[in-house]
């Protein structure tokens, strides 16, 4: 699958993720940086072609 089909959806997905474990397990606001950073990091050294894409 081509990446430019493949990585929107994966960040989609991280961001998704991201929301529901803060609702559901409240982490603190340091643990919620940390796991947007390795999100956001993740899916620019996965996905560079997406830098572009998001702001």
């Amino acid at each position: 699958m081509p990446t430019e089909i493949l990585s929107p959806h994966l960040y989609f997905i991280s961001s998704s993720l991201s929301s529901f474990l803060q609702h559901t397990h409240r982490l603190s606001i340091n643990k919620r940086a940390d796991l947007d950073m390795h999100i956001t990091i993740t899916c620019l050294y996965k996905c560079p072609s997406d830098l572009k894409r998001f702001p």
